[in-house]
């Protein structure tokens, strides 16, 4: 009886080493399979992305002025509807008021448009404001 047990320790330990060891490789094959066979990107190669996503009108203004103002969109967004369905299923479980619920729905999809735009413009913020301290940029909006 005793050995039974100690072999089934064994061939569990053997298991768990085994799942272990394939855990520390597999990563490698992640990375091995990426679609453009490189790890990294090059900031040389963005800039020439980010050419293309500059409007031509704006191209000419900053042909004809070192400064200008201009707007930036960015393409995240936040899924507002299924915030609020959240928030009101959240509400129907506290068992709010009719008033209460639709506070809460709206602060919960307020709260949710705000950190999606903090997250995305944290990078482009921050270089802002370095550019700021160069001296090439006078003023930006957040």
């Amino acid at each position: 009886m005793g050995n039974k047990k100690r072999a089934q320790k064994r061939a569990f330990s053997i298991f768990a080493t085994f799942l272990m060891v394939l855990s520390l490789i597999t990563p490698g094959f992640a990375a091995a399979a990426s679609p453009s066979g490189k790890l990294h990107q090059s900031v040389n190669e963005t800039q020439a992305t980010a050419k293309d996503k500059v409007g031509k009108r704006l191209l000419s203004e900053f042909e004809k002025q070192e400064k200008t103002t201009f707007l930036v969109k960015f393409k995240e967004s936040s899924d507002s509807a299924k915030v609020a369905k959240e928030a009101r299923t959240n509400a129907s479980k506290n068992k709010l008021s009719a008033h209460d619920a639709k506070f809460q729905q709206r602060s919960a999809v307020v709260s949710d448009l705000k950190s999606v735009s903090i997250e995305s413009q944290q990078g482009v913020v921050e270089y802002l404001e370095s550019e700021m301290a160069n001296g090439n940029v006078d003023e930006f909006n957040s």
